[in-house]
């Protein structure tokens, strides 16, 4: 029996036009027995609500082509049902297929998406958590404070500035560090209180962050029922730069500086405004930001060279069995 997938395409998304290189992984797919709907999509609202149309119609994968954004906006659309999401990554941001080990379409490797849609179709589905910051579903992380800024001030990105995405994403966070001095939060989870004054509070569901630049929770597991709360203490630029430093080096889990918060549901309280990042798109902020875990709740296709570290379930089902 044939799969059926929806291929949400984000035309906007990636350092170049990707449609025809997108097109050419679907007709991979048909290849492999798939039938395959495309459809092309740039308003974030429209991204989820056609994911979700595409679940209640029965496909059995949507596959998400684009950045981390348009992933996230497809798992928003599938939190809760039954339907896979997959991710062709043509975006600028591919996170979350970097996760995968799948391939990411670069001006150096014309034909990742080509390899990335034969890994797809050998894959199994697994069922993952996600995480909802004030009600809206997110797949990767959610912040506040530096980062957030950082993302405000980036967005929107012209396309021609994503050819230099990660020397422009850390420049403007060199020159937004430079005026930021943190803000005082209150933390309360299921179990504990902590307040301090801090220049990031991070939310994660996933081992890396900042590009996949840094290994942010290197004991992440994305099934299992929690998510980790990371605070970055300090006020000055010199801290936030040594913050980051220590980030890079993989030395942040035992900074006394940096803590670690692993929980099923909490709420942040800040003294004065803050912005939000969720999946790396900015947010109005809102205060006091709820956080929890959906465990479980959605079904990804996961190629069969995804570490399985990422996991405690490491084995999955086929896609005709989920």
């Amino acid at each position: 029996m044939a799969i059926r997938a929806m291929l949400l395409h984000n035309p906007l998304a990636g350092r170049f036009p990707s449609y025809r290189l997108v097109a050419r992984a679907a007709r991979i797919f048909e290849r492999h027995g798939w039938q395959t709907d495309i459809h092309s999509v740039t308003a974030p609202e429209h991204v989820a609500d056609r994911a979700r149309d595409a679940a209640r119609a029965g496909y059995q994968v949507v596959v998400a082509a684009g950045g981390d954004g348009t992933a996230g906006q497809v798992a928003a659309g599938l939190a809760g049902s039954q339907t896979a999401l997959a991710v062709l990554p043509s975006g600028t941001g591919n996170v979350w297929a970097q996760e995968l080990h799948l391939p990411r379409l670069a001006w150096f490797d014309w034909l990742a998406l080509d390899r990335a849609a034969v890994a797809l179709v050998q894959g199994r589905i697994h069922r993952i958590d996600v995480g909802r910051c004030n009600g809206e579903v997110f797949l990767l992380w959610a912040g506040v404070g530096l980062d957030a800024i950082v993302v405000r001030r980036k967005e929107p990105v012209r396309r021609w500035h994503r050819q230099f995405a990660m020397g422009s994403y850390f420049a403007t966070a060199v020159w937004s560090a430079l005026d930021w001095h943190g803000v005082d939060l209150v933390v309360r989870t299921e179990s504990r209180e902590i307040q301090g004054h801090y220049l990031l509070a991070v939310v994660t569901n996933i081992h890396a962050y900042g590009g996949g630049l840094f290994q942010l929770a290197p004991d992440a597991r994305v099934d299992d029922g929690w998510l980790d709360l990371w605070l970055f203490g300090g006020r000055s630029f010199p801290e936030t730069l040594q913050r980051a430093w220590t980030l890079f080096t993989g030395r942040h889990v035992s900074d006394p500086n940096i803590q670690r918060i692993g929980f099923h549901r909490l709420t942040l309280h800040a003294d004065s405004p803050a912005g939000i990042q969720v999946d790396g798109e900015p947010r109005q902020g809102r205060f006091p930001v709820e956080i929890e875990v959906w465990p479980r709740a959605l079904n990804v296709l996961v190629p069969a060279e995804a570490p399985r570290t990422l996991f405690v379930d490491g084995v999955g089902e086929a896609l005709h069995e989920a």
